[in-house]
């Protein structure tokens, strides 16, 4: 007998953004893969937080992978003139900021 391994989509998100509105500030939590599958997610809750105009903590603790989408929302949430702190970022967060810094700290020719 032979096993072969079957991937089924059950309509589960890979990755997730979720918001906890306090008085004084907002808790932003991204976890799982945050990639261009949540463009849409991502954009909603930027309008959101737009809107309501607090300070933002950022916990990415739970990040496995970040592509574009999930750097393009961390740097339009940087850009809001509002303070945001990152809580406990995740190895995949940390190598993806570094490599930006990295590149935005190079000498261009």
């Amino acid at each position: 007998m032979t096993r072969r391994s079957v991937v089924v989509d059950i309509g589960i998100p890979h990755g997730e953004a979720v918001a906890l509105i306090e008085s004084d500030h907002v808790v932003v939590w991204l976890h799982g893969d945050i990639d261009t599958t949540m463009t849409q997610e991502l954009d909603s809750l930027l309008h959101d937080l737009d809107e309501c105009r607090l300070p933002v903590v950022l916990d990415t603790s739970r990040v496995t992978f970040c592509d574009s989408a999930g750097l393009s929302f961390v740097l339009r949430l940087m850009g809001r003139g509002l303070p945001v702190s990152l809580r406990e970022p995740s190895k995949a967060m940390l190598v993806l900021l570094n490599a930006l810094a990295l590149h935005q700290a190079s000498p261009t020719g």
